[in-house]
């Protein structure tokens, strides 16, 4: 009966652990949406301030700082520092401790040890393995990759 809890007990750990890891993934998939969606509105940003600094040229042939090219930088730079908190809480998210780690393995216990049998008492031990797999090939990636090595495309 005692082999019965001591799976039930690893099986219930593991589940524990993949569950904080999913969590984990979800989290960081969403903030690297935001990401995104933050760096093109830099870059339409970018666009709109051309287009701009154009216009103001084109009727004057020379160019001033006009309010609203001053608000358009001003919101670019706002931008840029709302990037870099994302990124900064990515990069928390990415190396924080989940409480368990790849060589971690769950409690041992002797599961025959009454039999009698010297040949019949081993130890179980469950290995706990994480993959982390590229979110647009599903191409199993490194833990610190932010590149595919499969598709090229860049993640996290």
């Amino acid at each position: 009966m005692n082999l019965f809890q001591d799976l039930k007990q690893a099986f219930e750990k593991g589940m524990e652990q993949v569950g904080n890891q999913s969590q984990r993934m979800i989290e960081l998939t969403r903030l690297n949406g935001k990401l995104k969606g933050k760096k093109e509105s830099i870059q339409e940003m970018y666009n709109k301030l051309g287009q701009l600094v154009y216009d103001e040229w084109e009727k004057k042939q020379q160019v001033e700082v006009t309010g609203e090219v001053h608000q358009t930088l001003e919101m670019i730079q706002d931008l840029k520092k709302q990037i870099v908190q994302l990124e900064e809480k990515i990069d928390q998210l990415k190396h924080q401790n989940t409480g368990s780690s790849l060589a971690q393995k769950l409690p041992s216990s002797d599961l025959f040890a009454n039999t009698g049998s010297p040949q019949m008492n081993p130890k179980m031990s469950v290995p706990v393995a994480i993959l982390y797999l590229c979110p647009f090939c599903a191409h199993q990636v490194k833990e610190d990759d932010h590149v595919c090595s499969n598709c090229q495309v860049r993640f996290y």
